[in-house]
């Protein structure tokens, strides 16, 4: 760019209807070119504690950190602290946590179980077929032959998603995207324990 060799991208200034205006009134032609993108993956500054810092921004694709092999571990073959650096990362990148418990089954035994399980550890309680949130036990109708569902939070499913299947998971084929085309819940293809489990993303 310094060197003037860089290409020009027909970024047009104020839209690309307005320069259209300009450029008619000049007489001049305005060409719209692609709309380029930037996509970024930091290594420096990058640790433990700002790490999601980085990886909110949805431009940034991947990070990385010295803290994670340092030069004297290597040195000093200490793979087992260099292999859980790296899996404290990536638990601290995808930011796993319960965000609730949704039971199936009959209607009055259901609530009834779910109303006991909040006044015995003070969650909120509610009833929502499609899911509970932070901390609630929610009751919905029999659906299937699964006991309920318990919903895991995760910062980023789309990594989320792909971190399940590199460990053997199987995703349920009927995954929900957001307005931008990245994941917002799916659900493992099997139950556990007769639980359905559901992974969406948390909202910041």
């Amino acid at each position: 760019i310094l060197a003037g060799n860089a290409p020009v991208t027909a970024c047009a200034p104020a839209g690309a209807e307005n320069a259209a205006a300009i450029a008619e009134i000049m007489g001049q032609a305005a060409p719209t070119g692609e709309r380029q993108v930037a996509f970024v993956r930091c290594t420096g500054g990058v640790n433990a504690k700002n790490l999601n810092d980085y990886l909110s921004f949805d431009r940034i694709l991947a990070c990385g950190g010295t803290w994670i092999a340092k030069s004297a571990d290597i040195a000093a073959k200490k793979w087992d602290v260099i292999t859980e650096n790296c899996r404290q990362a990536v638990m601290t990148m995808l930011g796993f946590r319960l965000g609730g418990v949704v039971l199936y089954g009959d209607e009055e035994q259901g609530k009834k179980n779910a109303r006991f399980i909040c006044s015995l550890f003070g969650f909120d309680y509610c009833e929502d077929s499609c899911g509970a949130h932070a901390g609630d036990i929610a009751f919905a109708g029999a659906e299937g032959e699964a006991r309920g569902c318990i919903v895991i939070e995760t910062l980023n499913a789309d990594r989320a998603a792909a971190y399940l299947r590199r460990n053997g998971a199987e995703i349920d084929p009927d995954i929900w995207y957001d307005g931008k085309g990245h994941i917002s819940c799916f659900a493992l293809k099997e139950t556990v324990a007769g639980f359905e489990i559901c992974i969406e993303k948390k909202v910041r």
